[in-house]
């Protein structure tokens, strides 16, 4: 490969790289909506962010509630931020619906 071309790849990627990272700086605008929304959550809906459920390894008493249930509950609650290992569509919907 000539160095001609290398500088030319180099300067592409430079340019893909420098287009990813003016996409996520986020506007004045944004910055605001954010702190607007970071000031209105308690610190337990903060926490709760922070967790990640599996669907398939909830632990705790049972309460008669499926493990879907128990998700949906929890997620209402602003207890938990994400749900992994669900690969059903509709209670994938179902329970996106229940977050917001």
């Amino acid at each position: 490969m000539t160095t001609k071309l290398q500088t030319r790849k180099f300067l592409q990627c430079l340019n893909i790289v420098a287009v990813c990272i003016v996409a996520l700086v986020p506007t004045a605008s944004a910055r605001d909506e954010l702190s607007h929304l970071l000031n209105r959550m308690t610190l337990e809906e903060k926490v709760g962010q922070l967790v990640q459920m599996s669907s398939s390894e909830l632990t705790g008493p049972d309460k008669g509630q499926t493990a879907i249930e128990q998700n949906a509950d929890a997620i209402r609650a602003g207890r938990v931020g994400s749900v992994v290992n669900i690969a059903d569509p509709e209670t994938v919907n179902r329970l996106q619906h229940v977050a917001v």
